[in-house]
């Protein structure tokens, strides 16, 4: 039975965290370039306020006894939830939408400059 197998660069925790900075960051461009973004006040206050709380509970994994998880689970969650929203402060911070893509037109392919027949 053939299974799924994983490079190993992609197992790290290095690898993970920058993972969900850029799902940040992308998010936020592909909302701004569909005009879908709305209120980046808001936007920004909420993702601070998660920031700030995926610290906390990655300081104190324990407190309040919300999860029956290891600690280094915990901890690894907290730290996927400030990277994911350092990337969406990052992405409104810098406040550039990627270009709208358009479809260009494709031209058909060249006939050879030989004739087979």
């Amino acid at each position: 039975m053939a299974g799924h197998f994983v490079a190993e660069g992609r197992l790290s925790r290095r690898f993970f965290v920058r993972r969900n900075y850029r799902e940040g960051v992308s998010t936020i461009q592909r909302l701004a370039a569909l005009d879908q973004l709305g209120d980046r006040k808001a936007v920004a206050k909420y993702h601070l306020r998660e920031l700030l709380m995926a610290f906390a509970r990655y300081l104190l994994p324990h407190y309040a006894h919300i999860y029956d998880r290891p600690t280094e689970q915990i901890r690894m969650l907290a730290a996927r939830r400030m990277a994911y929203s350092a990337g969406i402060l990052r992405g409104l911070w810098d406040g550039e939408p990627l270009e709208k893509q358009t479809a260009a037109p494709v031209a058909p392919p060249s006939s050879p400059s030989g004739s087979f027949s």
